[in-house]
């Protein structure tokens, strides 16, 4: 499975000397079953004096794991951050962030756990204020949910709730 995810405007050119702004980036699970990344770039410097600048696509990075499912992607509109999210081979839900850094981005070392045991892989709902929710199935049929929330400079989720109902899983 693959998740595109889509920049917001990138706006002026960048300050820093590089002048590079992140275009795209496409999150995908390999055969590895690790969770991999690859970036799109932007420049605004052409090869060639008076040359336009272009879009090109980076290398390939691992953001890893042990995925059970494809990943889905948010970004925080409050400061860039990108977050990927994916239910492992435990059928837990695990999350990694990505910050914009001075020379590119950056992933944090480790997944953070979220807790839970989930049938299906994440769905995610970005309210009206740029905080994320995530919905799940739970082992037990049911969705459950868990918002994203401000804790002065800190964003954090909260524990999974349920919703109730039931759902049916249908073969593909």
């Amino acid at each position: 499975a693959l998740t595109l995810a889509r920049p917001p405007h990138p706006g002026p050119p960048s300050p820093h000397p590089s002048r590079r702004a992140r275009a795209a980036q496409v999150y995908v699970r390999f055969a590895d079953k690790a969770i991999w990344r690859l970036g799109q770039e932007a420049s605004f410097e052409g090869g060639a004096p008076g040359q336009p600048g272009g879009v090109a696509w980076g290398q390939w990075h691992a953001v890893g794991g042990i995925a059970a499912g494809p990943p889905a992607l948010g970004r925080s509109m409050h400061d860039g951050t990108s977050i990927v999210f994916v239910r492992q081979a435990d059928k837990q839900l695990y999350h990694k962030s990505q910050r914009p850094g001075h020379n590119g981005t950056r992933f944090e070392p480790d997944f953070e756990l979220m807790r839970g045991a989930f049938a299906a892989g994440p769905a995610l709902v970005q309210k009206a204020s740029g905080l994320l929710e995530v919905l799940m199935q739970g082992v037990d049929r049911q969705v459950y949910h868990s918002a994203q929330t401000e804790r002065g400079a800190f964003l954090g989720f909260g524990s999974f709730n349920a919703l109730g109902g039931r759902t049916r899983q249908f073969a593909c």
